[in-house]
């Protein structure tokens, strides 16, 4: 029927859901109650995003850029555990990594709120590592305070181990930046057993980046490799990395 704001296939993952006139003035005040919520039931329409075709179409048109930090969290806990993996990175690119990155350059501490929204976040760890945490990390425009947050997250919760030797194999490739070397050496300071694999490329690395020494960061990440894995290494390669230069 015409009034209908949307059908209801047998399928629930074919919802779809009209932009007609009277759900975009739904939409419109679902916005402006987000913008000011505090705590108590998030509105219908947001719970039914998970199950809609135009999901990103309907998430974008609540406004998620002027939701308050504790709606952000609410709706996180809320729906993200019923979004696939598409959808669940698509909301994180649209709502959780601006909120991030305005909380870090807007506070001398990001909200509260939303910690616990990447707390929660994290039990996704594979799409929170390759949707909100590489995106951030490997930009041009990654900020040394967003670098230090982003390294104390890997220090603070735990990761699955492979995933985050994936995340340093990632970061060893050039460019090599500050920002790098202070997530890559948060990695390492978790003490995990490394592949050999892995320990011959980070072998590799300093070696190739050794006129990187007097960079601060590539210095501090250079001695707790060596701090924490010189006892793995074969004998060829230790003669390698002893002639870097803050080993003398």
């Amino acid at each position: 029927m015409e009034s209908r704001l949307y059908n209801r296939p047998q399928k629930k993952s074919d919802v779809v859901i009209f932009l007609k006139p009277k759900l975009l003035k739904i939409l419109e005040r679902t916005s402006l109650f987000l913008k000011v919520y505090k705590s108590g039931k998030i509105p219908k329409i947001i719970k039914l995003l998970p199950s809609l075709k135009n999901f990103e179409e309907i998430l974008w048109l609540t406004r998620p850029d002027i939701w308050s930090d504790q709606a952000i969290f609410s709706i996180t806990r809320s729906i993200l555990p019923k979004l696939d993996k598409v959808q669940m990175s698509r909301f994180f690119s649209l709502v959780l990594t601006p909120r991030f990155q305005e909380t870090i350059f807007n506070s001398s501490q990001y909200s509260i709120h939303i910690q616990k929204t990447i707390k929660i976040s994290i039990r996704f760890s594979t799409v929170f590592l390759s949707s909100v945490f590489l995106p951030l990390c490997e930009s041009k425009s990654c900020s040394v305070k967003e670098g230090a947050v982003l390294a104390t997250i890997i220090s603070k919760y735990h990761f699955n181990p492979s995933l985050l030797f994936s995340v340093l194999l990632r970061m060893l490739k050039p460019p090599i930046t500050s920002i790098k070397c202070m997530i890559m050496r948060a990695i390492l300071c978790k003490n995990y057993v490394v592949p050999h694999r892995i320990l011959d490329s980070l072998v590799d690395f300093f070696v190739l980046n050794r006129n990187k020494i007097f960079s601060s960061q590539f210095k501090t990440f250079f001695i707790v490799f060596f701090r924490n894995y010189a006892i793995y290494l074969s004998n060829e390669d230790k003669k390698k990395v002893i002639n870097i230069n803050c080993l003398k």
